[in-house]
């Protein structure tokens, strides 16, 4: 009966030692995963914010085209017009 309990601490101790080296790694991996993680995620944000500037670019440029429009067919009026000094 002694040794039947003898070996089942025995037994209890390796399967402990088992279990803190499991999840030793098994912390390890997850780290690893929450770092790789993280890193992706501060990629997606930088595309989001590159996709922001380009969505304020795409709503600031048709203003500014028809502004730019507007200059040049003024600009080209006062180019037809005869001028004293030409």
């Amino acid at each position: 009966m002694e040794l039947d309990l003898q070996e089942q601490i025995n037994k209890l101790r390796a399967d402990l030692e088992t279990n803190t080296v499991t999840t030793a790694e098994t912390k390890a991996t997850v780290d690893q995963i929450k770092t790789d993680t993280s890193e992706i995620i501060e990629v997606f944000k930088a595309l989001s914010g590159g996709f922001k500037t380009l969505e304020f670019i795409g709503k600031l440029a048709k203003p500014l085209a028809a502004i730019i429009a507007f200059a040049t067919g003024i600009a080209a009026w006062f180019g037809h017009i005869p001028w004293k000094g030409k």
